[in-house]
């Protein structure tokens, strides 16, 4: 069949794609008929062979049953193993389905069609193994997996010779073993995968020594009210002196996300956060355990939120938006030969003129002037590394990074960004135009660019990006769009800021983070816990009054996600050439000192 359709770009892209989002569906099909879940997909596979392509309302109808059906495996206590599976399925299809348009996609799959075909079904037979275990004998079982991985190490061998992009395919077609996310944890490390159900909350925790499920009653109504009102109060701040913070809504939602797993976090001291779709735009840092009133006879401005319980304080956060992108490892598959340890960063592209046709297809906010404090970020952050370079102005192209961006292990993007909701492949990054070309999309770095860039670097951070609209509606795919396309591209980690935070507190800030990555020896998501800490204990002058930056919303917009793990940018062993000249300099510096003593008793 797939022979005779082997021409019909549309049909390949339904098919292949829902093979992506459903890495399993011959497995569900064997499964026990009485459950929910695995009708609900059997039927879904029936329809993609019955029909040409799926219309948005069918395929929001599919979700919407295979998410009551996970609901209706939960409250049956079915094994958290098997339930993830479908859950997974989910959260995969939400991020796969931002990119199904791009070039990234469709060239991919057009091309190299036959291949991800036959390693589909590859990962389809190991993901009914491994749903199945209980039913084998430990022996089978583990001959059988090892057959699987023998398969799948040889697919990405295959994959970085035809297209190294390819590998970010086999990634996501992977199936999802419990014991392979345990290996990759630290000891004081957990993975809380959170799912939303109609009245039902529900958290997949994956320690080192422990997994597990655990599921409690929510208001829907209530739950989704708070979050509104908790999100607007920190997306949607102009006014530097007359910040909101709603703490009451902090506190409910510590209550309803974090309290059910108390005595699960409380041994660990890193967190790793996998929100529900509905939820994505939620900074956790935030959340209170003490809904403690906002009130301070302080000069300082916001001094009160300082002794505030926030969640930070008892956590390094970092996040994901599923277990699959936590396999995703583009980077170390590229050569690393002559990357160094040097840092790209870039500021003040050069905008285009405002009666460009180019001004109606972006927000307004883009054509704010240059911050003023953002020479003094480029200073903070590149000093904290002895080889470095900064392009300002016209050198600020996508050309640039197209060209050289593989030549950096870590790159410092200082430009407005968005995060667009409305159009999350319309997300991106202001730059200048290249030279010698005239079209306006060349002031602006898209997600179809950025997968066309051979990143490799350890961490990109993108630090004026934000929200647009700010509203925290149909599940925020901008919020994933672009971060994950940098991730895709072959980043490690990436760090970005959810809103738009004043200038003159962002210098200080990323020169907090640096600075604990570089001289603490910190890994990235406990420096930018430490960063965070730090924050809370300053203060800055603003228009003769002075500020805290203890109020979240200074600290709490910015987000890690990816790898984290990245080490500090000096952790770099010394080359045997370095070695014999710090050995030569000192002897001679002690030559010099011990001729000048001789000639001075003669």
């Amino acid at each position: 069949m797939f022979f005779a359709i082997k021409n019909k770009l549309p049909i390949i892209l339904t098919i292949i794609l829902s093979a992506f989002f459903f890495t399993q569906p011959a497995a569900f099909s064997n499964a026990t008929k009485d459950s929910e879940a695995d009708a609900v997909l059997e039927k879904f596979e029936k329809r993609i062979w019955s029909a040409a392509g799926l219309s948005e309302k069918d395929f929001v109808s599919v979700k919407l049953r295979l998410n009551n059906a996970i609901a209706v495996e939960l409250a049956n206590s079915m094994l958290p193993e098997r339930v993830l599976f479908y859950l997974e399925k989910l959260k995969t299809i939400e991020i796969l389905q931002i990119y199904y348009s791009t070039d990234f996609f469709r060239s991919r799959i057009d091309k190299y069609h036959d291949f991800l075909l036959h390693n589909y079904e590859t990962s389809r037979d190991w993901g009914n193994l491994i749903k199945n275990r209980n039913d084998l004998p430990a022996i089978d079982f583990k001959n059988k997996e090892k057959n699987f991985r023998l398969q799948f190490s040889a697919a990405v061998d295959s994959a970085k010779k035809l297209d190294p992009l390819l590998v970010n395919f086999l990634f996501w077609q992977k199936p999802i073993c419990v014991s392979e996310v345990q290996k990759k944890l630290g000891s004081r490390e957990v993975i809380v995968d959170y799912w939303r159900g109609d009245s039902t909350l529900a958290a997949f925790f994956f320690c080192v020594d422990s997994a597990g499920v655990r599921k409690w009653h929510i208001d829907s109504n209530e739950f989704t009210g708070a979050l509104l009102s908790f999100d607007s109060t920190l997306f949607y701040q102009d006014d530097l002196l007359d910040l909101k913070f709603d703490t009451q809504n902090a506190h409910y939602l510590y209550q309803q996300l974090i309290s059910p797993l108390r005595k699960i976090l409380d041994e660990h001291r890193r967190l790793t956060i996998i929100p529900d779709r509905s939820f994505r735009g939620l900074p956790f840092e935030c959340l209170v355990s003490q809904p403690t009133e906002s009130t301070s006879s302080s000069d300082i401005l916001y001094k009160q939120y300082e002794s505030m319980d926030f969640l930070i304080k008892k956590f390094s956060v970092s996040y994901d938006f599923s277990l699959s992108s936590l396999e995703l490892s583009l980077c170390d598959l590229r050569p690393q030969a002559q990357l160094g340890r040097r840092l790209l960063t870039m500021s003040e592209p050069i905008f285009p003129a405002k009666d460009d046709s180019l001004t109606d297809a972006l927000p307004p906010l883009l054509w704010l002037d240059h911050s003023p404090y953002v020479n003094d970020e480029i200073r903070r952050v590149s000093r904290l590394l002895f080889r470095h370079d900064n392009l300002r102005g016209e050198e600020v192209t996508v050309d640039y990074l197209k060209n050289r961006a593989n030549g950096y292990r870590w790159i410092y993007l200082a430009q407005i960004g968005l995060l667009n909701n409305e159009q999350p492949l319309q997300s991106g990054l202001m730059m200048s135009a290249s030279p010698g070309n005239s079209e306006d999309s060349g002031n602006w770095l898209t997600v179809n660019d950025i997968f066309q860039i051979p990143f490799r670097a350890d961490m990109l951070t993108l630090s004026a990006t934000s929200l647009y609209p700010r509203t925290i509606k149909n599940n925020c795919p901008g919020i994933v769009a672009l971060p994950q396309a940098f991730l895709l591209a072959g980043n490690k980690s990436v760090l970005y800021s959810l809103w738009h935070v004043h200038s003159i507190s962002t210098s200080e800030f990323m020169s907090k983070f640096y600075w604990e990555l570089k001289y603490k020896r910190q890994h990235n998501t406990l420096a930018l816990r430490g960063a965070k800490l730090a924050s809370m204990r300053d203060t800055f002058d603003f228009l003769d009054q002075k500020v805290s930056r203890a109020h979240p919303y200074f600290w709490a917009g910015f987000r890690l996600i990816g790898s984290p793990y990245i080490s500090s940018p000096s952790k770099a062993k010394i080359p045997p050439w370095g070695i014999v000249i710090i050995t030569y300099f000192v002897v001679l510096i002690v030559s010099l000192i011990i001729t000048k003593k001789t000639l001075a008793k003669k």
